[in-house]
């Protein structure tokens, strides 16, 4: 079979922009939580929470953005939670997360053999292509204008937290409670508040990571169906140092990748059968060798991971 190149670059390039989303809004939110000093290693469990929610929200209703909106809540509640003990409490946030990790794998199981106990398997209604009348346009409608609004969003969303991180003052203390907290606290900035809000704002990051992920890579719930793709997104940060473009090209060099084993697989089809789970692992080998060549200048926020005492 001879396929053309056109049609393969078209393809490739279209996919890589239509999986990097959920790595884009994931990796944003989990930036922010971090720089304020908190890692919610729990943010896969939260995704699978909000995936599960899309899925049962938007079959019933059949409204994808009623669906969107109930899983930001379910995002928020979760994270509300977690930012509650690991700031107030005071719990280690690794042990913390992985709890939460394990919660929403086991839980968003049981909501969805509660729900469906028939074995109902009901697909998601995407959200529309904002641009759907120009997609028939040769390669970049299909590249491009094919996307639905998350796709665009979480582009702007890398710009935004860019520009917040570095250019405000809500930004500028946010940073700084991840990097000297005690001398945040003597300048006045609320130290609890500012990192229960980062922490909030990430893992409403994760729920629109978990609704997409719904959307545009599964067609129905399965068990674990992120399969660690959110431990991934923690590899890209440390990759990119914890600054939203170079996390931007991490999703697009990892997507890229991606894509074209996908596509080698499926142009190659039997002929590559036998050998396709090593296929399947070119992405996380090629992510894992660039680790020591750009995360050797890595430096975290000084006070990642660890609680702040007032006084």
């Amino acid at each position: 079979m001879t396929v053309a190149l056109s049609d393969v670059v078209t393809a490739v390039l279209s996919t890589t922009l239509q999986l990097s989303p959920f790595y884009l809004f994931a990796g944003m939110g989990e930036i922010v939580s971090e720089k304020s000093g908190v890692a919610n290693l729990g943010l896969e469990g939260i995704m699978l929470m909000s995936l599960v929610t899309t899925f049962i929200v938007d079959y019933e209703t059949g409204d994808p953005w009623v669906a969107l909106f109930a899983a930001l809540a379910m995002a928020g509640i979760i994270g509300a939670v977690f930012a509650f003990f690991a700031i107030r409490v005071r719990l280690d946030q690794i042990a913390l997360g992985l709890a939460i990790y394990l919660f929403g794998l086991g839980f968003s199981f049981v909501v969805w053999n509660i729900a469906y106990p028939s074995g109902l398997t009901p697909g998601y209604i995407s959200l529309p292509p904002i641009f759907s009348d120009w997609g028939s346009v040769p390669i970049i409608g299909t590249i491009f204008l094919k996307q639905d609004i998350m796709a665009y969003l979480s582009i702007v969303l890398v710009v935004l937290t860019a520009l917040f991180l570095s250019r405000t003052s809500l930004g500028l203390r946010v940073r700084a409670v991840g990097e000297n907290p005690k001398a945040a606290d003597n300048m006045g900035v609320n130290v609890a508040k500012v990192r229960f809000l980062a922490t909030l704002f990430g893992a409403f990051m994760f729920g629109f990571a978990g609704s997409y992920f719904a959307g545009n890579f599964v067609p129905n719930f399965q068990t674990d169906i992120i399969a660690g793709r959110g431990f991934i997104v923690l590899a890209m940060i440390y990759f990119a140092n914890w600054k939203p473009y170079p996390t931007l090209f991490a999703a697009l060099s990892f997507n890229l990748v991606y894509a074209l084993q996908n596509e080698y697989i499926s142009i190659a089809g039997s002929t590559v059968a036998s050998v396709s789970t090593l296929f399947n692992m070119l992405p996380y080998v090629f992510l894992l060798a660039l680790i020591p060549v750009f995360g050797r200048k890595a430096r975290a926020p000084k006070f990642l991971l660890k609680p702040y005492r007032k006084g």
